[in-house]
């Protein structure tokens, strides 16, 4: 049984400038939902349609894939250079061991929307799903169990693990719970009305939180920072029209969001500094 722990937490509502964010052209009019970098250059990102694009420059330029699959992929990551895994609505979880040249379809045994994917180690992974479901491997992504916090019940949209014991996962309407014990246990917390849909720590200390402020009219981006391993958040002010679905980072000062194509344009952007 997972025991969640409910807090009054401080969170600093703050905002703070953070450099500039370049629009770079994805290739392609489908609204894109997760990113994930396996080193400087190459990147992927993922979206509605089945649609999958990577990058070889550093996010200058994306090239569209063929695949099979036409559901929409909510979630992609990978643990090696060779391994990745996707995730998507409808229990939709692709593997490739090719370096995103192939992917193939792996049965979860399970149809829930499946938001987000995490390994914080090569064979235990996470999967976090609607209404607060969450599943665990212990294979590699084999076999998964129901593995849900307790008292969890808005959709859990993303999750990143720092180690082996520490991670953290958001949701909608604010939720973000922490986890010290390797998922025993949770710590929940919350900011304000927003969606929180991404999740990402470039150090113990240094992590992003990025989704929609649904304070705004209408919903704008938003982007939360801790300088503390999450123990406050700062909202960021990088000027951001749509609401971002994805953050990643491949260094302290290089990272990328994407989000909406709508009338906004969005897609996919980029900062330096």
């Amino acid at each position: 049984m997972r025991t969640i722990v409910s807090t009054i937490v401080m969170i600093m509502a703050v905002h703070c400038a953070y450099g500039q964010w370049e629009k770079k052209n994805s290739n392609t009019l489908e609204s894109l939902n997760s990113v994930y970098f396996t080193d400087i250059n190459r990147g992927f990102a993922v979206g509605d349609s089945g649609i999958i694009i990577q990058t070889n420059d550093g996010g200058e330029h994306w090239t569209r894939y063929d695949t099979v699959a036409t559901h929409r992929m909510q979630s992609v990551l990978f643990i090696n250079p060779d391994t990745g895994f996707i995730c998507g609505e409808s229990g939709l979880f692709l593997t490739t061991r090719n370096g995103g040249q192939k992917w193939t379809y792996t049965p979860t045994g399970y149809s829930d929307d499946l938001w987000s994917i995490c390994f914080p180690k090569k064979n235990i992974g996470y999967l976090t799903a609607r209404n607060g479901k969450m599943y665990k491997t212990t294979d590699g992504g084999g076999s998964w169990i129901l593995n849900q916090p307790d008292s969890v019940y808005d959709d859990l949209m993303a999750q990143y693990f720092i180690n082996e014991d520490t991670g953290f996962i958001a949701g909608y309407l604010g939720s973000i719970v922490k986890t010290t014990d390797g998922g025993s246990s949770w710590l929940k917390q919350s900011w304000l009305q927003s969606d929180l849909l991404s999740v990402f720590f470039s150090d113990y200390n240094h992590g992003f939180i990025a989704g929609a402020n649904r304070l705004s009219t209408p919903t704008t981006g938003l982007i939360l920072k801790t300088t503390d391993g999450g123990e406050h958040w700062s909202e960021l002010d990088p000027g951001l029209v749509d609401p971002i679905w994805s953050v990643f980072f491949t260094s302290q000062d290089t990272g990328y969001t994407v989000g909406s194509h709508n009338l906004h344009g969005t897609g996919i952007l980029k900062t330096t500094d």
